[in-house]
């Protein structure tokens, strides 16, 4: 397993950042329906794009985690 950075796999600079006052409670799971393939980093760069789109944010999700077990870093912490 590898760890990728927002560096790393060419994220956008978000457009607001706020810290977290206090530690998580709670963690959730998703599963996104978006199709593997050969480059996961540029299904990370397409979630980037259509929640951008959508919802005016970077990537709503703190983790991503590839097919192959490699995981990208959306929003972090």
């Amino acid at each position: 397993m590898t760890t990728f950075l927002r560096s790393d796999w060419g994220a956008k600079h978000p457009p607001s950042t706020r810290q977290m006052r206090q530690s998580a409670i709670r963690t959730f799971i998703h599963h996104s329906v978006t199709p593997s393939g050969p480059d996961p980093a540029r299904i990370v760069r397409a979630i980037e794009k259509a929640h951008l789109s959508k919802f005016g944010v970077a990537v709503g999700y703190s983790w991503l985690i590839a097919p192959n077990g490699d995981l990208y870093e959306g929003q972090g912490w």
